[in-house]
């Protein structure tokens, strides 16, 4: 039972951490501004750059991910 303190002791600096570093990161970084463009309306180009719905970019990065789990 020697590591149980020490378990003990990292939760509790872990849950300290969560609590004010993702507020700080909430608050600093992932403001969001809703003037900023995507690269894909900055970029436009038409063929790498090209703006989509969300729900087929979603579509396209699952079977991406589903297709190199098979092999």
């Amino acid at each position: 039972m020697n590591a149980m303190p020490l378990i003990l002791i990292a939760l509790a600096i872990f849950a300290l951490a969560y609590r004010f570093y993702y507020s700080f990161i909430a608050a600093k970084v992932a403001t969001i501004n809703e003037l900023n463009q995507t690269p894909a309306h900055r970029l436009y180009d038409g063929s790498n750059y090209i703006p989509m719905n969300k729900w087929i970019l979603f579509g396209h990065h699952f079977a991406a991910i589903a297709g190199a789990g098979l092999w």
